[in-house]
């Protein structure tokens, strides 16, 4: 979700493990060391400038990963700190406040919340090809 916000700094990307050890090679800050702002969304991270409209997450997408928060806020244009980004994250877990602008958007702040962000492309299949969940179930089974 931070990969949105360019006006902070400027970011690479990194995968879990080898991130401290880059950011120390670079003389770079990880992204929670940015301000006061956490960087999994937790409760530094700045909420959206507005609250959105809440809706009820697809069931489709509930069914392919059963612990997501049960809506999400929609929103027409979503800034967070006065910069534009397509979807945002509060919170984890089923607790987690989602915001979006499209579908590709909920489908990725869904996968972060529930902490499986391999998961992104299956949920943003069955967001528009609900009849598909029980095959990517299935498939998800082998994504850990």
């Amino acid at each position: 979700m931070w990969l949105q916000r360019t006006d902070l700094a400027a970011l690479v990307p990194a995968p879990g493990a080898g991130a401290e050890r880059l950011a120390s090679l670079l003389d770079l800050p990880l992204a929670d060391e940015l301000g006061d702002d956490d960087a999994r969304g937790g409760p530094h991270a700045p909420a959206p400038d507005d609250d959105g409209a809440p809706g009820p997450t697809p069931d489709a997408a509930l069914a392919l990963l059963p612990g997501l928060p049960r809506t999400w806020h929609e929103h027409e244009d979503l800034h967070v700190g006065g910069a534009p980004v397509d979807w945002w994250v509060e919170g984890e877990g089923s607790d987690a406040v989602v915001h979006a602008t499209q579908l590709a958007g909920l489908a990725r702040g869904l996968a972060q919340a529930a902490g499986r962000w391999e998961l992104r492309h299956a949920l943003e299949v069955v967001l528009t090809e609900p009849e598909r969940v029980a095959e990517l179930r299935a498939e998800a089974g082998f994504d850990r």
